[in-house]
């Protein structure tokens, strides 16, 4: 077995009516009735709403791969791993996906001749990715769990899909990063500031041509300051980074338009003693959020992607800790 990892990403979602002016949250019961509507009643009878809309969803790949938008990932849920808890509110199970859009030749790795197989342009070479989604009807907010792999993931591949999907309702989705207090809590403790950034966008043509005329007509220009090796623990470097002035830096970078912390990123990067790193916005408390590494005793026995009952049993306890973190109590059994 080699030393691939598997890690988790838990996200907060939030879905919204489009074009609409205040922007409030909706409820995941409109979003289903939506759905519902699509179909003659008597193609649904016996399905609940959250079992209607994850139909709607897998018909929505027409048993095909979906490509991403630069065409060299696809994926699609596996319909042979696909379950649903009524009770508790969710779907979950397996995304089948990984690389595909070009040509590739397969060798072993004791042997550097050109073997038989080949994967075509239009072959996807596949992993299997576990998912969870809790989309309670009477709430406005759900979660998203989704496994990576150290060397592969499709978490934005899925979330744009998902997000077009939605589209066809007039809904927008939004999500956001989490990480349980526990496990930044103890990020913390084991990891150091080993660099920081600073990162100015948006230069007008006057400072860039102060920097160097040739660049004054290019576009998306980033400038970006980086210092490394600093390995000092969070708690003194947030304390003590700061000038009495209350800047970064002593330095007059005004003719870059980078005079005051407000007018340029601060962005901090912490490692810990097993390299796991994290990075955050530079404030009183940095807001990390570290990447969950599962334990190897939830991948299936011989391989290494996980075992569907283990990391699903994994990821229930951690729903229910990010449920009661985030205060979010609607009852799952009606």
């Amino acid at each position: 077995m080699n030393k691939i990892k598997i890690k988790l990403h838990i996200y907060r979602v939030i879905i919204r009516k489009r074009n609409s002016k205040s922007r409030a949250p909706m409820l995941f019961s409109d979003l289903f009735q939506k759905i519902r509507n699509d179909y003659d009643q008597s193609e649904i009878t016996g399905l609940n709403d959250f079992q209607v809309f994850f139909k709607k969803y897998a018909e929505s790949f027409d048993n095909k791969f979906k490509k991403n938008l630069t065409g060299d990932k696809a994926f699609i849920p596996d319909s042979n791993n696909i379950y649903f808890d009524s009770n508790r509110n969710l779907i979950y199970g397996f995304l089948i996906g990984g690389d595909t859009g070009i040509k590739k030749n397969v060798f072993t790795q004791d042997n550097p001749t050109e073997t038989s197989k080949k994967i075509d342009v239009k072959e996807v070479t596949s992993l299997p990715f576990y998912f969870l989604l809790w989309m309670h009807p009477n709430s406005n907010h759900g979660l998203v769990m989704i496994q990576n792999y150290s060397n592969s993931s499709i978490n934005s591949d899925f979330f744009s899909n998902l997000a077009f999907f939605f589209s066809n309702y007039q809904v927008s989705l939004d999500k956001a990063n989490f990480v349980p207090k526990e496990k930044v809590d103890e990020f913390k403790k084991k990891s150091i500031v080993k660099e920081i950034a600073f990162i100015k966008r948006g230069m007008s043509k006057g400072a860039k041509r102060k920097f160097n005329p040739y660049l004054a007509e290019f576009d998306n220009l980033k400038l970006e300051i980086r210092l490394k090796n600093i390995n000092e623990d969070q708690e003194t470097f947030v304390k003590k980074f700061r000038t009495k002035a209350g800047k970064f830096f002593n330095l007059d970078l005004k003719e870059l338009e980078m005079e005051n912390p407000s007018d340029y990123d601060t962005i901090v990067y912490c490692e810990d003693e097993n390299k796991k790193r994290a990075s955050a916005y530079f404030t009183e408390e940095l807001e990390l959020f570290p990447i969950i590494e599962l334990p190897v005793s939830i991948k299936k026995q011989g391989e290494d992607f996980p075992d569907l009952d283990k990391i699903h049993s994994y990821c229930l306890n951690e729903l229910k800790k990010t449920r009661a973190e985030l205060e979010i109590d609607v009852k799952d059994v009606d």
